[in-house]
């Protein structure tokens, strides 16, 4: 027959387990709470971080005056096009559009004008994103009729210069729309001057100074 002492003895020693035991369950809940909020936080992080930004396109320029049967270059810029695909090129008017080359997926790609001014007389050039055909860009092209000839002026159109000397000229290009500016030449009877930009050194003997383009 177990004793007084001996019941309350055991009594104790299951009171101290129990609580031992409720103490250890609460510190395996914190520590799986602890861990799932890690977890979150982990996944949370990377997939923010594996989102790609959106793409964007720009054609600059953005508008441009190009007369019949002459060419102008656009380029396209693509962000955030991590498998670098690039745009597909396209025209669109009223009438006949011009051309595109050398392709309609190269970048830059060069436009050349119809024969004819459209009417109305504005092409749209639209580049659109390989990787996202949402995302387009476009430039506005107004089409012009036949440019006025190019003409060059010579100033002074005349000078006296010693031997040894030098003396500068300058020469000044109307509609000149692609800025190419002139060549500079030297003629004469025993010419043998040196030519710069635009100071010439003159010969031993009269010549005359044309540009030309």
């Amino acid at each position: 027959m177990i004793s007084r002492e001996t019941h309350l003895c055991m009594r104790r020693k299951l009171f101290a387990c129990s609580a031992s035991s409720r103490a250890l369950r609460w510190l395996f809940m914190l520590s799986l709470f602890a861990i799932s909020l890690e977890c979150f936080s982990c996944s949370s992080y990377k997939s923010s971080s594996t989102t790609p930004p959106p793409i964007s396109v720009s054609v600059a320029p953005a508008s441009a005056s190009v007369a019949v049967n002459q060419m102008k270059q656009f380029t396209a810029t693509v962000t955030y096009d991590s498998q670098n695909m690039g745009v597909t090129w396209s025209l669109s008017c009223t009438g006949s559009c011009g051309l595109l080359s050398p392709s309609s997926t190269a970048n830059p790609i060069t436009y050349t004008a119809p024969a004819n001014v459209p009417n109305p007389a504005t092409v749209t050039l639209t580049a659109k994103s390989n990787a996202d055909t949402t995302k387009t860009a476009s430039a506005t092209i107004t089409v012009t009729s036949t440019p006025p000839p190019i003409s060059v002026t010579v100033s002074p159109t005349s000078a006296n210069v010693q031997v040894n000397q030098t003396a500068n000229l300058t020469a000044t290009v109307q509609n000149d729309t692609q800025n190419q500016g002139v060549t500079w030449t030297l003629s004469g009877a025993g010419c043998s001057g040196k030519s710069g930009s635009p100071s010439i050194l003159p010969p031993r003997k009269s010549s005359s100074l044309v540009g030309s383009i």
